[in-house]
């Protein structure tokens, strides 16, 4: 799966997202100087080797709401997207989630060995790095898995 995230003015970016099952395009909220949530996500689904985290729910095909709303034209008049996809993998997306929220704050307990804490970090400041020399209009290009 490609991923290509636009950077925008302000706080909210673009994703556009090429899977085997089409393309999708959602909202990437930004942090400020930290990197933004779904990118956070991206290195410790990966780090962890979840297949069923955000973004491998995504690569298989499942639908969120965020994602489906984004660019509809009346969002608050669509019905909330009850995808069995998602439900049936929420303990590992709920593990994703716990482990990116732990992760992105300092001395927060995320239950990661040394190792793997470690080269979760490293990359967290890598990618962070890069995500802050982007320019508006710049693009942040990924693989997944």
């Amino acid at each position: 799966m490609d991923i290509a995230v636009v950077k925008q003015a302000g706080r909210r970016h673009r994703a556009v997202v090429g899977t085997d099952h089409g393309t999708v395009q959602f909202a990437v909220a930004d942090y400020g100087a930290r990197l933004p949530h779904d990118l956070v996500h991206y290195v410790v689904e990966r780090a962890l080797g979840m297949r069923y985290g955000f973004w491998g729910l995504i690569a298989a095909g499942a639908r969120f709401d965020s994602v489906a709303a984004f660019g509809a034209r009346r969002p608050r008049r669509l019905s909330a997207v009850d995808d069995p996809l998602v439900a049936a993998h929420a303990a590992e997306l709920g593990e994703a989630e716990r482990v990116a929220n732990a992760v992105s704050r300092p001395g927060a307990e995320a239950g990661l060995g040394a190792d793997v804490r470690a080269a979760v970090e490293a990359e967290l400041a890598r990618l962070t790095a890069e995500w802050q020399a982007l320019d508006v209009g710049g693009v942040l290009r990924l693989i997944w898995p």
